[in-house]
């Protein structure tokens, strides 16, 4: 990775890895573009909170390291003469991360837990019923609590929450969508290219059966799931997180619309896209499964 400004002030980009938000794919992006000086810091337990004061101290530890993804660090981000951080940080429609949740579990990925043994059981809407009456730090306005809170659940989320969560991710170097990836990455290409240059934010889905599927057919497909009563307790759970989602993509685009070509940008973007997906599927380097 080339920096463009020369000056003594380090610039690392830092992604907050939300769970179900598509960090694995922003994690692919930065190790395609920082290889080595890309750091994971991350505590020993899966429920570890780490703090600005481990973040900096860790970075003056390992002055090679140019970018920082964690799942336990949180948001906001450090105020350092020494540094000057990039923070990555995506967000996704609530009822798109419940229904990616789900598949977790369907797939065997997700703990060991309760949870795990209903859906063992084939029993999907029960699964559903139980998040709602058992587990609503998982589901309530999560990532409005995430930004708000730092993930610690003591009573729901209300507007003064929303209001910081917005102000972190309107202040974001790169604010993102999972439902505007490309518009998101591209656009952070324009913005960071100063301190950037050769930053090359396109990306690889390691999934790539769900290109065809959209964000909104899982969501449907969880109205399906859940019945009508049960659908409805999840958009009541969750209206703070849909004004999140409606005010970053406001952000995303209010950048994007002041880019030089910006339509042509995108396009691009996408094509390198696609032909990365190409590359890699002909040559199985990643799983489709």
């Amino acid at each position: 990775m080339e920096h463009r400004l020369g000056t003594a002030v380090r610039h690392i980009v830092l992604h907050y890895h939300l769970s179900k938000n598509g960090g694995d794919i922003i994690d692919r992006i930065l190790d395609k573009n920082f290889g080595d000086a890309l750091a994971h810091l991350n505590g020993n337990s899966p429920n570890s909170v780490l703090h600005n004061s481990e973040l900096l101290s860790f970075l003056r530890q390992h002055p090679n390291v140019d970018a920082v993804s964690s799942f336990h660090l949180r948001p906001p981000k450090p105020d350092a003469e020494s540094f000057v951080f990039f923070d990555v940080i995506f967000i996704r429609h609530p009822l798109d991360r419940i229904y990616a949740i789900l598949e977790t579990y369907r797939s065997g990925a997700g703990p060991a837990d309760s949870l795990q043994e209903v859906v063992n059981n084939g029993d999907l809407r029960e699964f559903l019923q139980r998040l709602v009456t058992e587990y609503p730090h998982l589901i309530n306005d999560a990532q409005v609590n995430y930004l708000a809170h730092g993930g610690r659940y003591f009573r729901p989320p209300d507007e003064s929450d929303l209001h910081r969560a917005a102000q972190i991710m309107q202040e974001a170097a790169l604010p993102g969508s999972t439902n505007l990836s490309s518009i998101s990455l591209a656009t952070a290409e324009y913005y960071l290219g100063p301190a950037f240059g050769n930053l090359d934010l396109s990306y690889v889905n390691p999934r790539p059966c769900s290109f065809a599927e959209s964000w909104r057919e899982r969501v449907d497909k969880l109205r399906d799931l859940c019945g009508s009563l049960i659908y409805e307790q999840l958009l009541r759970m969750n209206t703070l997180d849909l004004q999140l989602i409606d005010i970053t993509e406001a952000e995303i685009y209010r950048r994007y619309h002041v880019i030089p070509e910006r339509e042509k940008r995108v396009e691009e973007f996408i094509e390198r896209c696609q032909k990365a997906a190409e590359f890699y599927l002909e040559h199985d380097e990643i799983e489709t499964q």
